[in-house]
């Protein structure tokens, strides 16, 4: 009796499906993040380099390591030179430059002028609180207010 083989065709890779692979110019992608391109202005500048490429498409080829690891090396370079330009102005003697550098280091660095605040009351003694429910301190206001208003009111009845 002879013996069956597994023919060929089930051996054989199966057929491809669905578009083929957009190939994504790894020098480009470098080039362009390392000047601070945005994700769509990745794409808009592979269009006019002739590789149409879908946001979508971007994203998804940027969370596998090839092109995240690229993506992360542009960043980086970015923000270097946005250091070193930081501190070119910072030994300026006058102010050029110095608002734009700001602006773009809190976008691109994430810094932040934050500055510690301390309250203090009368004469840098504590903040008085008191403990009065919102109806009581509307109530001793509107008393107050009437009490300034009414001697203007008495002194212009006298005349």
């Amino acid at each position: 009796m002879a013996r069956k083989t597994k023919s060929k065709t089930l051996l054989a890779k199966p057929a491809e499906r669905g578009r083929p692979r957009i190939e994504i110019d790894k020098d480009i992608l470098k080039a362009l993040a390392s000047v601070g391109a945005t994700e769509e202005e990745i794409c808009a500048g592979l269009i006019a380099t002739g590789t149409q490429l879908d946001l979508r498409t971007l994203k998804r080829r940027l969370q596998e390591p090839t092109y995240r690891q690229i993506w992360d090396q542009g960043k980086g370079e970015f923000k270097l030179s946005l250091r070193r330009l930081q501190f070119r102005h910072a030994k300026m003697p006058n102010s050029a430059g110095v608002t734009m550098t700001i602006h773009m280091s809190k976008h691109q660095l994430g810094e932040t002028e934050k500055s510690l605040v301390e309250l203090t009351g009368k004469n840098g003694g504590a903040i008085e609180t008191k403990d009065v429910s919102p109806r009581e301190l509307i109530t001793s206001r509107i008393a107050s207010i009437a009490a300034r208003i009414r001697p203007r009111e008495d002194s212009g009845r006298a005349k």
